[in-house]
């Protein structure tokens, strides 16, 4: 999610920003009174810049998005990607003629979970009515027709 704030280097190993933010500091909190877990910050995370833009003073690299989970869905995470070599920048095309490409100044975040369900146990199915079968099929629209069952 964005939360367009930063957390700093101490929860987020080697976030440009150095300092946590005062936005950030409110994030920090919440994470913390909740028991979640910022996965940037854990060893399950590849890459750190989460946001990226030129600008006539040169490149502003931030980590202001996150990918935060709680102690249940925590030991399902297997991996987080960021993609700070920008390989899946998300793009928009617009206009006629001549396109105007605009790409994102966010990298995708891609989070890999290992969650398990359950197999159900199947049931076997009974066939009633061969609606295929005329004689069935009469059968069947006489029996719904009658009420409401």
């Amino acid at each position: 999610m964005d939360f367009n704030c930063k957390l700093g280097e101490d929860i987020i190993p080697n976030d440009p920003s150095k300092k946590m933010s005062k936005n950030g500091k409110i994030l920090w909190e919440m994470v913390e009174r909740r028991g979640l877990t910022v996965v940037n910050g854990t060893d399950k995370c590849n890459g750190v810049i989460t946001r990226m833009r030129e600008t006539v003073d040169g490149v502003e690299e931030s980590v202001i998005d996150f990918l935060i989970v709680c102690e249940k869905v925590e030991p399902f995470v297997e991996s987080m990607e960021i993609d700070d070599k920008r390989d899946k920048v998300l793009t928009n095309y617009n206009g006629k003629g001549a396109k105007k490409i605009t790409k994102t100044d966010h990298n995708v975040i891609e989070g890999k979970f290992s969650f398990r369900a359950p197999r159900r146990e199947r049931t076997l199915r009974k066939e009633m009515y061969n609606v295929m079968n005329s004689d069935n099929l009469k059968m069947f629209k006489e029996i719904t027709s009658k009420d409401n069952e």
